[in-house]
């Protein structure tokens, strides 16, 4: 599935995953999963860590301690291994 691309309508070229990732997302917003697949997306396909970050930060208000764990990933992976740490610590935690 990860060599699997579509080409949009406007000629971009979308992994089919990326896809079906906004397609459940425009559906339905806060879906936990949606986002969680979507701040991976942003980081695995375009190493865009600004756009991951905002994305689990919409998630704060969820209890399960899955997006924490991917907070603290971003941080350690631009340096930032304090913040990375005390995130980890808090999700291990909860």
């Amino acid at each position: 599935m990860v060599g699997s691309v579509l080409y949009r309508s406007d000629g971009a070229r979308k992994p089919i995953y990326f896809i079906i990732n906004e397609v459940l997302l425009a559906r339905e917003p806060s879906d936990y999963g949606g986002l969680l697949t979507k701040a991976i997306c942003h980081f695995v396909l375009r190493r865009d860590t600004r756009s991951a970050f905002e994305v689990l930060k919409g998630c704060r208000r969820i209890r399960d301690t899955t997006w924490r764990y991917s907070l603290a990933f971003l941080y350690a992976y631009e340096g930032n291994l304090s913040k990375a740490h005390d995130l980890y610590r808090e999700a291990a935690r909860r």
